[in-house]
């Protein structure tokens, strides 16, 4: 069996060196004027204007104005940032009246009472009951 030795030519050197260069920039230069304060902005603060090729090359639906942009309805978008909370109270309010007037009216019927021989009986005890408080007369 012949072991294989590894070739000078083709491996590196342990102790090559490798170089680096650094990218260039693409740093611009500030201009200052004179007194050392910065130039005025190259770019102007005013839209481009839409050209006649642009404007036909657009869809109609964006050529026209949007009726929501106004300041009228400022007020609309100012009250749904409190709607979250408002919801939150209306669902509370319900909540507690339907809490508080859950069982009104209601008559209990004791399936398990001995009286009765069967369920259907209470149930017709509990209905006659109901009827009873029904038909007599209101106390205000």
């Amino acid at each position: 069996m012949r072991a294989l030795a590894p070739s000078s030519t083709n491996a590196p050197s342990a102790r090559s060196r490798t170089t680096c260069l650094a990218k260039k920039s693409s740093v611009s230069p500030t201009v200052l004027s004179k007194g050392g304060k910065r130039a005025p902005s190259v770019t102007p603060e005013t839209p481009t204007p839409l050209t006649e090729a642009k404007a036909n090359s657009m869809p109609p639906e964006m050529l026209k104005a949007d009726p929501w942009e106004s300041e009228a309805f400022d007020g609309v978008g100012n009250a749904a940032q409190y709607a979250l909370l408002v919801i939150g109270l209306v669902g509370a309010g319900a909540g507690i009246i339907a809490t508080s007037t859950y069982n009104e009216g209601a008559v209990e019927i004791d399936f398990q009472s001995t009286k009765y021989e069967s369920s259907s009986e209470a149930v017709a005890e509990g209905i006659r009951a109901t009827n009873a408080l029904a038909r007599a007369p209101s106390v205000n």
